[in-house]
């Protein structure tokens, strides 16, 4: 499971906001827009999760990507982060019944 959280920094609210994973084709927006008008505050942070289901042993990169619209000089901004996971693929079967 990965959790998204999506931070303003800068002076203006943004707006057109897409979140994005190289690795997942859909995020799940959870909450964040706490004045409920569709743009990412100054003090709002708006939280996306979604999942991956591991099939081989290896380290697996993920990186995020968050674009967005100023409001103001409608300038696209955007930022990138990185994230590694590692596999080591052990499984158990407990209860097993006839």
């Amino acid at each position: 499971m990965f959790t998204y959280l999506v931070k303003n920094t800068g002076s203006v609210e943004l707006g057109n906001l897409s979140v994005l994973d190289n690795r997942l084709a859909s995020l799940t927006y959870v909450g964040g827009d706490t004045d409920h008008n569709g743009k990412l505050g100054l003090n709002e942070i708006w939280t996306y999760t979604a999942s991956e289901a591991v099939t081989a042993v290896g380290s697996y990169l993920h990186t995020g990507k968050a674009s967005a619209e100023d409001a103001v000089s409608h300038m696209t901004v955007s930022d990138t982060d990185a994230a590694w996971y590692s596999s080591t693929m052990t499984a158990q079967i407990v209860g097993v019944h006839s």
